[in-house]
């Protein structure tokens, strides 16, 4: 399986650099998937459009039909997370192939 994060390609944990596998894995600690649906919880709220989220939030409405902080606010690429082999597009904030 490989992984992408930050816009490179590893073929393991072990290839990563110790500071980006520590940020990779921080993304893990913070998005959990305690109900294992492959969707972060924070990312489990359904919504049709923006109207349906509340405090700054937008609906994924590219990938995942979920309310979340615009993707360009976190600190590294939160898309592969959401949507595996997404990525964060500039112009929507969302995540998106």
């Amino acid at each position: 399986m490989q992984i992408i994060f930050n816009n490179k390609t590893y073929n393991s944990l072990e290839e990563m650099p110790a500071n980006e596998r520590e940020a990779y894995e921080s993304m893990f600690k913070i998005f959990k998937d305690e109900n294992g649906n492959g969707i972060p919880d924070d990312f489990n709220c359904r919504c049709k459009s923006d109207a349906d989220c509340s405090g700054g939030q937008i609906c994924y409405t590219h990938t995942a039909y979920a309310c979340g902080i615009p993707c360009d606010n976190f600190f590294g690429d939160v898309c592969p997370f959401v949507a595996a082999g997404s990525f964060c597009n500039a112009v929507t904030q969302q995540c998106e192939f």
